[in-house]
């Protein structure tokens, strides 16, 4: 029997499909063919970031008038593997088996090349206070989010290659991000352009790095997953809040219950 969670899912399963696993991202304003279409601006840091905030703020969908289109989202793709795994695992039902194998290709396919190890980044130029991230620039939020994805399918699907990819996305992590450390701490920046250290980043790091050597034993992970919780833990205020980070670029972020949700759901893997 179908229970109404599994219904919601086929559901929304049906409606993603039908549209190719493709959809809209707060972010994605930069991909506007008008916006790319303007040489002189979209080289302004100034420019790129009001273009995205006025395509994430606006009152009406402006995507359609600054031809934004649609695409897959690589973290999309890896959190509806993480589902689909779930449910092949409960059911045993072949079509879940089947979209499981369609995630796994397509995350293999599009991983961001150049890097130690297998990353991830966005389908979209992503401008923030801080930085520019060029499209496909690989992240360590969303390599940590496929790289869990992975090690859940070697658990349910017992495949090898997926145990290589995740350990590979742990390479990726240790030895192309940015990072501040000391003897008993460790902060990875979001990117490897970039040396902006947030805590929900490093506590999603740790957990891959932490989930990957519950598997494979290697101290490197668990030393490095270690240091990088307890600077992550060490940075908590009294009242159970987390800046977004320490800088002052970081510091006019605030505080919020999104970014604090990473670090909670990191810290208890």
């Amino acid at each position: 029997m179908i229970n109404k969670a599994q219904s919601a899912f086929n559901r929304l399963l049906d409606y993603c499909r039908s549209r190719d696993w493709e959809g809209c991202d707060p972010f994605d304003g930069l991909n506007s063919r008008v916006f790319q279409s303007l040489p002189l601006v979209k080289r302004s840091r100034l420019f790129r970031l009001g273009f995205l905030q006025l395509n994430k703020r606006s009152l009406i969908n402006l995507r359609p008038l600054l031809l934004v289109k649609k695409g897959k989202n690589p973290k999309g793709i890896g959190l509806f593997l993480t589902a689909t795994l779930r449910l092949y695992q409960e059911t045993r039902e072949q079509e879940y088996l089947q979209w499981c194998d369609f995630f796994l290709s397509w995350l293999k396919q599009n991983r961001s090349s150049g890097y130690s190890g297998y990353g991830w980044g966005y389908n979209f130029d992503w401008q923030s206070r801080a930085f520019y991230l060029p499209r496909g620039t690989p992240t360590v939020v969303n390599t940590s989010f496929i790289g869990r994805a992975f090690i859940e399918a070697y658990r349910i699907l017992k495949r090898e290659e997926c145990l290589m990819i995740a350990r590979s996305a742990c390479d990726f992590i240790l030895k192309d991000l940015n990072r501040w450390e000391d003897e008993e701490s460790l902060c990875f920046s979001y990117s490897p352009l970039d040396r902006y250290f947030v805590h929900n980043a490093t506590a999603l790091a740790s957990s891959l790095l932490a989930v990957t050597y519950g598997v494979t034993a290697e101290k490197e992970l668990a030393q490095a997953a270690k240091k990088s919780v307890h600077f992550v833990v060490g940075h908590q205020r009294t009242d159970g809040s987390w800046a977004y980070g320490e800088d002052a670029v970081a510091q006019k972020t605030g505080v919020d219950s999104f970014h604090t949700g990473f670090i909670l759901e990191s810290l208890k893997l």
